[in-house]
């Protein structure tokens, strides 16, 4: 409960972990740059790293294997 005249705190902005995944391994280099830019949650911008970083791994992986 508030004391009157004050207003309520605001949300505090999480983000979505799978929702940055997404954007850093489909969208690569600009994915995660937009995502860095532009998104306010912390667990977005976690999730496009982790995106990013396994884009990398997969496709080095496949890189490898091709050989």
């Amino acid at each position: 409960m508030q004391p009157y005249g004050m207003q309520p705190a605001p949300p505090v902005v999480e983000g979505n972990i799978a929702l940055g995944f997404l954007a850093g391994f489909f969208g690569g280099c600009i994915g995660l740059i937009l995502v860095m830019a532009i998104a306010k949650g912390p667990q977005t911008k976690r999730g496009a790293g982790i995106g990013f970083a396994a884009q990398i791994v997969i496709g080095a992986i496949l890189r490898i294997a091709a050989r």
